[in-house]
């Protein structure tokens, strides 16, 4: 993982008091393939898109 996040990440969860085993993904995309998650993406960045859902 990332030496920045780990550290990002380990800075947050201490300071909200969080259990220190939760774990985080390195990434995630919108859609099940290329094509559409750029396009999902593209309506996040111009605000449209502001939530998902599994």
């Amino acid at each position: 993982m990332n030496t920045n996040i780990d550290k990002y990440w380990n800075k947050f969860i201490k300071e909200q008091n969080i259990e220190q085993n939760i774990g985080y993904k390195e990434h995630f995309y919108f859609g099940n393939n290329k094509k559409l998650a750029n396009n999902l993406a593209n309506l996040v960045m111009i605000g449209v898109k502001k939530a998902t859902s599994s």
